[in-house]
């Protein structure tokens, strides 16, 4: 009896389809389901009856009501549009901006990452990860310009020891 192996090139695709996995399962049960059943939804009538939902096909009746005879979809419809061509642009160039300025070496450059990241600053020099106050199990700390210093005794202490 002979044993199947798996090829090199086999053992990357098996792990390509492992790797892609979860966004895939992601996307089917958090977008593409809820997306088809808003197209179904949109091409029929929906009432609540005693057993549920109860959907009456109309076509494309609900489109030519909001498009002819719902006074204000048109509008809103244009101004979300045009605010979403304006905005989004905006929000992209500012954010890659942003970042190109703050990966450059300056004087400040912590200060300006703390608060773009407030968060994220915090947990990547470790003051969430330790327990101690915000102190590294070594013994070092780093100051606000991203310099380690030596703590004191009493910094190196739990807080419950200061506590009344």
């Amino acid at each position: 009896m002979r044993r199947f192996q798996f090829t090199l090139s086999r053992k990357k695709a098996l792990m390509g389809i492992l790797f892609t996995l979860p966004w895939l399962i992601g996307f089917i049960f958090l977008f593409a389901v809820p997306l088809l059943q808003s197209l179904q939804y949109s091409f029929h009538s929906l009432k609540l009856g005693e057993g549920g939902l109860e959907l009456d096909f109309v076509g494309a009746g609900n489109f030519k009501h909001a498009f002819y005879v719902h006074a204000s979809f048109n509008r809103v419809l244009t101004e979300s549009v045009v605010g979403m061509i304006v905005n989004v642009p905006l929000i992209i160039f500012f954010s890659l901006f942003v970042a190109t300025i703050l990966n450059q070496k300056f004087r400040g450059r912590a200060l300006a990452r703390m608060i773009f990241f407030p968060a994220g600053h915090r947990l990547h020099r470790g003051h969430l990860q330790s327990g101690l106050g915000g102190h590294d199990v070594s013994g070092d700390r780093r100051d606000a310009f991203g310099r380690r210093r030596k703590l004191r005794y009493a910094e190196q202490l739990p807080v419950e020891v200061f506590s009344i």
